[in-house]
């Protein structure tokens, strides 16, 4: 059977119903649509975090020695797209591979190891799915800062899937890697709440997304990389679709970011000049 391992290194009118009378619905005059303004508070969140981010990116000498729990739930993120991805399009997945490296700066590598399709694009597809992973996943829990209960579901659906991918871990290392990752979603899920777990949101997505771009180079290299796999598949050389990836990946954070901040105004309903309700019948 052929196997494909792929993996990371280091890497309208406004209209009101009326109940009474059987009466028709009206449109309401002066009906304005919602005016989306930036949010002080979203803002706020936001740069607190990235904040954070920045000093303990400093203080780690440029690398994520301070943030390594995140850099490895990244890679995770990064593997979990080709495992996910891979099932989806039928393929079957024997193996997923974490392991930790680095003494002082502390990261992850990884593969998944699965068949081939019969479909070129489903293979590249499979392939690019793991960058593009880890900034939707940034992007993902950046969004969920905005509402508790966005958190809440995010955090949990994170559990989910540590606890699904366990079933693909292929040794002890992995195993361990993937049961610390599902304690920390746990623990944040169980015990953060209001602002704090707003901050922890935003601070994890940045976190996870910015270790993507850390290792931007990863996408142009010619040995073994993902990319290398989609040049393969799709012939076109490792730098046009290293660098689709990266500005697909720019364009989707700022654009996350920015509906990130934004906030709806709805206007007060003038509600005069309608009849007055006269119950039903």
């Amino acid at each position: 059977m052929d196997f494909r391992t792929t993996g990371t290194k280091q890497d309208s009118a406004d209209f009101r119903g009326i109940s009474s009378g059987g009466m028709p619905l009206v449109p309401r005059p002066g009906g304005t649509q919602a005016a989306s303004k930036t949010s002080g508070r979203n803002i706020g969140i936001l740069v607190a975090a990235g904040a954070i981010f920045g000093v303990l990116y400093y203080l780690g000498g440029g690398t994520s020695r301070y943030t390594w729990p995140l850099s490895i739930a990244s890679t995770y993120a990064h593997e979990m797209g080709h495992l996910l991805s891979a099932l989806i399009s039928g393929c079957d997945v024997s193996k997923l591979h974490l392991e930790v490296v680095g003494q002082y700066n502390i990261n992850a590598e990884g593969f998944v190891r699965h068949t081939l399709s019969n479909s070129r694009f489903i293979n590249a597809a499979i392939s690019a799915a793991g960058s593009l992973s880890q900034v939707l996943t940034g992007l993902i829990f950046i969004l969920a800062a905005k509402h508790q209960t966005a958190s809440r579901i995010v955090l949990g659906g994170s559990l989910a899937l540590c606890i699904f991918s366990l079933f693909y871990a292929g040794d002890p290392m992995t195993f361990g890697i993937i049961i610390a990752l599902g304690i920390l979603a746990g623990l944040a899920l169980k015990f953060l709440d209001g602002g704090l777990l707003k901050l922890f949101m935003a601070f994890s997505g940045i976190a996870i997304a910015a270790a993507m771009l850390e290792n931007w180079r990863y996408l142009f290299s010619t040995e073994g990389s993902d990319m290398a796999h989609v040049s393969k598949q799709l012939f076109l050389p490792v730098w046009f679709w290293g660098g689709s990836v990266l500005v697909t990946a720019i364009l989707v954070l700022i654009l996350g970011i920015w509906t990130f901040i934004q906030t709806e105004k709805f206007p007060e309903e003038d509600s005069s000049h309608l009849p007055p309700a006269s119950g039903f019948r």
